[in-house]
């Protein structure tokens, strides 16, 4: 899947998303022109086309379908810059036993976004990486089974394995660490 794909996706759900919510012409324009200063959603970029989406999320849509008992959970595009971290992310939440529908409650609570596909912001991504995690240790699960990386210490320093040595991992703790120091 393209980038043009991908767009022309986000654009697809807004105005399936506005047809399902019931807004008059005059009520999309308005919130079009309050979000953005904009009168029409093919002027928008890609992170405001899923900005959009997620307002009318939190709006009540329900999305195109209802995902939460398939288990494809969701499509990451390969053009994401953050799509290797997403799919991380997702394999943790398997892992767990996540269904779509409990990833998706889990991230409104956390980060305040109940998307992944939209979700931009390296820091809120770092966070439910090293969230989920914690869970996995937590419950006996060895989260870096089948070769996946290690979390970061910190949103700006690269996963195991991708480099970054020698930076300074040692100022904070990973959850198997404790363990070992309270033995």
């Amino acid at each position: 899947m393209d980038s043009r794909d991908y767009r022309r996706g986000l654009l697809a759900k807004v105005h399936i998303a506005r047809k399902d919510l019931g807004l008059t012409e005059e009520e999309y324009r308005a919130t079009l022109r309050e979000m953005f200063g904009i009168e029409s959603a093919a002027q928008l970029s890609e992170g405001q086309l899923g900005d959009l989406v997620e307002h009318f999320l939190h709006r009540g849509w329900r999305g195109p379908q209802d995902l939460s008992d398939r288990p494809g959970y969701l499509e990451i595009a390969d053009s994401d810059p953050y799509a290797r971290q997403k799919r991380y992310i997702l394999a943790l939440a398997r892992r767990l036993g996540w269904r779509p529908g409990v990833l998706q409650r889990y991230m409104r609570a956390k980060v305040r976004s109940s998307s992944l596909a939209h979700l931009h912001d390296p820091t809120k991504l770092n966070l439910l990486a090293r969230d989920l995690w914690g869970r996995c240790v937590r419950q006996g699960i060895d989260p870096a089974a089948k070769g996946e990386p290690k979390p970061p210490e910190r949103p700006d320093e690269p996963a195991e394995g991708a480099g970054g040595e020698g930076s300074e991992s040692g100022t904070r703790r990973r959850p198997q660490r404790k363990a070992r120091d309270k033995s």
